[in-house]
């Protein structure tokens, strides 16, 4: 059926596309950014978690990389169906079962986004719907029934298309790994790059405190400020080592919190959707600030970051005991959001372009660095403030 043929090839080929842009975000966000210890920066889209999570894998390979194989090879059996259609029995029977697997594990892979991640990636949802209206043509255009299809499910095996379509799926996956293989070495590389000139001299800056809010003895030799997202992974993995941190060494640091949300609802910089909670858990963190809580809110918001809807933020500060018609109304309150604006200004006038962004004694430092390589870090910080050198 002319019709089918060309539909199935414009949605495999659509399939192709979006898989390659989910391959882009996989490398941006696993080795352009430094995996674990990268930054959250507005580059990679709404999927940079997803592609940092273990949902995006399957067989020690990005799904990504595994569907650009699949859907070009679903692009080749198209064409030996519309073109050659005696030359290979059962592709039609291959191609029934591979777009029906496709759907099943978009089903899947949906649910468990919701459930591990809280939200589901674009990007992804593309390919959900490219693999259903795979199957809906392979469907419609079977010569069979569905009944009669079912019924053959075990003898696909034995069909010649079964074997073609394997071997070219091995074929197709071993040239879309190589190609992801050499993606992947380039942008680590440029990301060593970029870390070995960022450690190279370090950037140092007059860093005012003002009145952000402060863990830590007023007196500590090191003084680091942070500019951070209660959305981005990579700031509640810092939170987490700047804890541990502080308890192997008390008294050597103090740590004050400024706000840094990396969306455009409240910071202009990012000009676009990407966290799309952390400007209202941001106001969130500083209306529990006015009542003495924001440190409590602060470690509740990064242990809960992909639930940070308005209902979610509402029964966090119910759950703190804060005086709910008074969170309420700075919520509302339009100097929460300046009050936000103005630390948004200063991280931009200090160049701060990605989070987590922190200053140890004025020394600019990026992304989720392990409890021990912080307190080296801070140590050497407070012997070289006596002799004026970077840490």
């Amino acid at each position: 059926m002319r019709l089918g043929f060309y539909l199935f090839t414009a949605f495999a080929a659509a399939g192709v596309y979006v898989s390659e842009l989910l391959v882009t975000t996989h490398v941006q966000a696993v080795f352009a950014n430094g995996g674990d210890t990268g930054i959250c920066a507005a580059l990679g889209g709404g999927c940079s978690d997803a592609a940092r999570s273990g949902l995006s894998n399957l067989f020690g390979l990005p799904i990504a990389v595994l569907g650009e194989a699949f859907y070009l090879v679903l692009i080749l059996i198209a064409g030996l169906r519309r073109f050659a259609p005696d030359k290979v029995k059962g592709l039609a029977d291959v191609v029934f079962f591979s777009t029906l697997l496709g759907v099943l594990y978009s089903v899947f892979l949906g649910i468990a986004s919701k459930v591990t991640l809280g939200k589901l990636c674009s990007q992804c949802m593309l390919l959900y719907a490219v693999n259903t209206a795979l199957f809906a043509t392979a469907w419609w255009s079977h010569p069979d029934s569905v009944k009669t299809v079912l019924r053959r499910t075990f003898g696909v095996f034995g069909t010649g298309g079964f074997w073609v379509t394997a071997v070219m799926m091995a074929v197709a996956t071993l040239a879309t790994q190589a190609a992801y293989a050499s993606r992947a070495r380039e942008a680590h590389a440029r990301y060593q790059a970029i870390q070995e000139q960022l450690g190279g001299p370090a950037k140092h800056m007059d860093v005012d405190v003002g009145d952000a809010p402060g863990r830590g003895p007023a007196d500590a030799p090191v003084v680091v400020v942070e500019f951070s997202d209660f959305e981005c992974p990579f700031c509640s993995r810092l939170a987490a080592n700047l804890k541990e941190a502080a308890a192997a060494q008390p008294g050597l640091f103090r740590y004050h919190f400024k706000h840094y949300p990396m969306d455009d609802a409240c910071n202009p910089n990012i000009g676009r959707k990407f966290h799309e909670d952390a400007c209202r858990a941001a106001i969130a963190s500083v209306c529990a600030e006015q009542q003495g809580k924001f440190w409590e809110m602060h470690d509740h918001l990064f242990e809960n970051r992909t639930k940070l809807g308005a209902d979610d933020l509402f029964g966090y500060a119910e759950g703190l005991g804060l005086d709910m018609e008074r969170f309420r109304a700075c919520v509302d309150d339009p100097a929460t959001v300046a009050r936000i604006r103005k630390d948004i200004d200063q991280g931009r006038a200090l160049g701060v372009g990605g989070t987590p962004t922190f200053f140890v004694n004025g020394w600019q430092m990026m992304g989720a660095r392990k409890a021990e390589e912080l307190l080296g870090v801070f140590e050497q910080a407070r012997r070289d403030a006596l002799k004026g050198k970077q840490p």
